[in-house]
């Protein structure tokens, strides 16, 4: 069975990125013919973020959830990914995006690469200049690398380094 891409966002007040983000990230997936799957946390949400949400679900592989009262984003991300942890397969992959149309859906692309090149996680930052991704295996959480978005998969070895953000190799 392929593996789909679970790509989780939470949602708050967002009836104006939602109508941009959602086209953008279906067309990133279309783009490599990769299955995928939008949940969607609207997190009690007081503008048109519901409504817009019933509307995309038509035309998109969208599921939504709903916090009846604004409880957050870190309650909000928890709840995502309990939600995701049932519904993936063994082979599927979870990415959370914010919902504000900050990140750029074609970075998946870039880390589902390094996911299949051997590396456990891949976390992509908007704050890492000229960087589009830090690496993670199973091994440390100090083996971190910087995947730059024309690099091939042979050089995401070769910039590792034993420490980032931080944290130190044990």
């Amino acid at each position: 069975m392929k593996r789909t891409v679970l790509i989780l966002l939470p949602a708050y007040n967002e009836e104006r990125s939602l109508p941009v983000l959602l086209p953008k990230i279906a067309a990133a997936m279309s783009q490599d013919a990769i299955f995928f799957r939008l949940i969607v946390l609207n997190d009690g949400s007081i503008d048109r973020t519901a409504e817009i949400l019933a509307e995309q679900v038509k035309t998109l592989p969208l599921e939504v959830i709903s916090h009846h009262l604004n409880r957050g984003l870190g309650e909000t991300v928890r709840d995502l990914f309990e939600y995701a942890a049932k519904e993936a397969g063994a082979d599927d992959v979870i990415v959370r995006m914010d919902c504000d149309d900050t990140h750029g859906p074609e970075v998946i692309l870039h880390m589902l690469s390094a996911l299949d090149f051997g590396f456990d996680v891949a976390i992509a930052s908007r704050y890492e200049p000229g960087g589009l991704a830090q690496l993670m295996n199973a091994e440390g959480a100090g083996e971190f690398t910087h995947c730059f978005p024309r690099a091939c998969a042979a050089s995401l070895a070769a910039a590792s380094h034993p420490t980032a953000n931080g944290i130190a190799r044990s």
